[in-house]
């Protein structure tokens, strides 16, 4: 979904011990809002509490040292909540309440162990991908593989099966019903909501979203046929419900029927959220991990080595969505990705009661930010080549799941904190077996080397064109 921060950030001070330091931006609606915040950040002096002016007497609280992160997302993590503009879209374009998952039951269907007993779904689903791309070059062994267009359709795949044991068959089928109403729900962020963020502090959305143009009927014509696709789905599952343990993978959904804590209603608001907020961040992950493989050959060619080892030839092996989990190489790779683009780069939320951030008092009512952007690159964490793509830095003793930095709040891509994003194991096991499998059986060329990093207009970190490759088999795949 989209963040709405679209501040016209001019000027910033920030109040310590009297002192008030300012700096001095002025960007219209910038392309990348987190651009000028990271600047902001690295260039002015702080403590930690950045204070933003923006356009027409708007003001914000950035949150930038891992001690103030910790009081917004941790300590006092239940004091601060999403803007009211972005549960008004989320529930408009949904038709969910919850706006983000967070329900502590539902947490129980997203941890390591049970994840670990999905990644044959994910394994099986990477291999279906590949086959797909498969059949392109073989109809054309100079075709520009569009890397969004089928990470897309698997990881929607994905959701399906794994969320809820329904497949959606959109590798098969990709202009089959259900994926063209999804991708209405899908907006590309355009300076009207820009507009609709800077408004929003003064008239109430409600009545916005109420007015019947075109593209809001759209929209909420498709969320419905989601909704009930989902709804027939989840009334399968509860009928079929087997309460006998077993070994076998159990989808998202049929754990939580199992639980007994969530009625229909709650479990069909919690997939349209998994696919509205699990869906993109794991495709652009994907599309950015072919991108740094696409330009780096040395590294492409030794994590191929490594998966080689590893399992052979027998990419068929039941058992190697569980094997990727242990590939030191991959791990590091995946997460050097999902540090250096987070999805979501900037979160805005908004102190639900009066509250304290590092001792200073915070009234209700006050925007407060947290950046991946700027924490995930912040050199007085991760050293002076914190800019530097490197998945180095997450091998060796200790380094697995901290990339050798000074703080546990230096990683923010999923948050942190009691409300950090739960499907966080789910997208790495899903992003490692597509990437595992695309490895195992291309090699990468990119096509648009030069222009693939250039940044999408919005709240989150896309390439504008998209990354596209010409792709070299390294080994025979069954027709």
């Amino acid at each position: 979904m989209i963040s709405f921060l679209e501040f016209w950030l001019c000027t910033l001070t920030l109040a310590s011990g009297g002192i008030v330091h300012q700096a001095l931006t002025c960007v219209l609606f910038p392309d990348n809002a987190w651009v000028p915040l990271r600047e902001l950040a690295e260039t002015t002096p702080n403590d930690g509490l950045l204070r933003i002016y923006s356009t027409l007497s708007g003001e914000a609280l950035l949150v930038t040292s891992p001690p103030a992160i910790r009081d917004m997302l941790t300590v006092n993590a239940f004091d601060f909540a999403h803007q009211d503009l972005v549960k008004i879209a989320i529930k408009r374009f949904t038709g969910s309440n919850l706006g983000f998952l967070s329900n502590d039951e539902f947490k129980a269907s997203f941890t390591v162990p049970h994840v670990r007993k999905l990644t044959s779904i994910f394994w099986a689903k990477a291999q279906e991908m590949v086959h797909c791309m498969s059949n392109e070059l073989r109809a054309d062994p100079f075709a520009r593989i569009n890397f969004r267009e089928y990470v897309s359709r698997a990881t929607l795949d994905n959701i399906g099966l794994a969320g809820m044991g329904h497949d959606f068959q959109t590798l098969k089928q990709p202009d089959n019903d259900l994926r063209s109403h999804y991708r209405k729900l899908i907006l590309d962020p355009t300076r009207v909501f820009s507009w609709v963020g800077l408004l929003s502090r003064y008239f109430d959305m409600r009545l916005l979203m109420r007015v019947p143009l075109k593209k809001l009927i759209e929209i909420s014509q498709s969320a419905n046929y989601l909704r009930a696709v989902t709804t027939a789905v989840i009334q399968d599952r509860s009928e079929k419900l087997v309460e006998a343990e077993d070994n076998r993978a159990k989808d998202i959904i049929t754990v939580a029927l199992a639980s007994g804590v969530f009625d229909e209603r709650h479990l069909v608001d919690h997939v349209m959220t998994f696919l509205t907020a699990g869906h993109e961040s794991t495709a652009t992950a994907f599309e950015w991990t072919m991108y740094e493989l696409g330009r780096r050959p040395e590294m492409q060619s030794r994590l191929r080595d490594e998966l080689r080892e590893a399992i052979g030839t027998d990419l068929a092996a039941v058992d190697f969505g569980l094997r990727v989990q242990n590939l030191p190489y991959l791990n590091a790779f995946c997460s050097e990705v999902l540090r250096c683009y987070p999805f979501s780069p900037i979160i805005v939320k908004v102190a639900q009661q009066e509250t304290t951030l590092m001792g200073q008092r915070i009234p209700k009512g006050t925007v407060v930010l947290y950046s991946a952007e700027v924490s995930n690159h912040d050199k007085t964490l991760w050293g002076p080549d914190a800019d530097k793509f490197d998945p180095e830095r997450w091998i060796g003793e200790g380094k697995a799941k901290s990339g050798g930095a000074s703080s546990n709040y230096a990683m923010l891509t999923f948050g942190a904190g009691p409300r950090n994003c739960i499907g966080a194991n789910f997208a790495r096991a899903t992003l490692e077996c597509l990437v595992a499998a695309v490895l195992s059986t291309f090699e990468i060329e990119l096509v648009n080397p030069d222009t693939a990093g250039r940044l999408k207009f919005g709240q989150t970190k896309k390439s504008a064109e998209g990354v596209y490759g010409r792709l070299k088999f390294v080994r025979p795949v069954e027709v």
